[in-house]
């Protein structure tokens, strides 16, 4: 089961998802509803197969693979991420140039540095099967 959902998750990544719209206005039809999704899915895959490295790693024995400050550090970097998802402050941005800097400050100066001192890259290997794990090592 483990193994399914990283062989998603990885598939999911590799998957171009169409035009960011960051600054040049909405799509035709685009709804909040439809950026929190597009949002909200990526972030839960990519929250699951860090889980499941932390599995893989956890069969592994300590000391190696991810120590716990590197998973807090990821675990907070994620959940800042969720928060910035679960307030409306994406939709205060399109009124006001404020909340708009404010995400992007949340984005660069919090949640980014925290992610990247979880060394998600080890979780995300260890997600992976083995035979996939010696191949993408090399």
């Amino acid at each position: 089961m483990i193994r399914a959902i990283a062989v998603i998750v990885f598939a999911a990544a590799a998957t171009p998802i169409g035009q960011a719209l960051a600054h040049g206005g909405d799509a035709p039809g685009a709804s909040d509803q439809a950026w929190r999704l597009a949002v909200a899915v990526p972030l839960l895959l990519a929250g699951a197969a860090y889980v499941c490295g932390l599995r893989a790693w956890r069969r592994a024995g300590a000391g190696r693979g991810v120590a716990r400050a590197e998973v807090l550090a990821f675990g907070a970097g994620f959940a800042v991420l969720a928060l910035m998802l679960a307030a409306p402050l994406h939709a205060w941005g399109r009124l006001r140039f404020a909340p708009h800097m404010t995400e992007h400050m949340l984005l660069t100066v919090v949640a980014a540095p925290l992610l990247a001192a979880g060394r998600p890259a080890v979780a995300y290997l260890l997600a992976l099967p083995v035979s996939w794990r010696r191949r993408v090592a090399r």
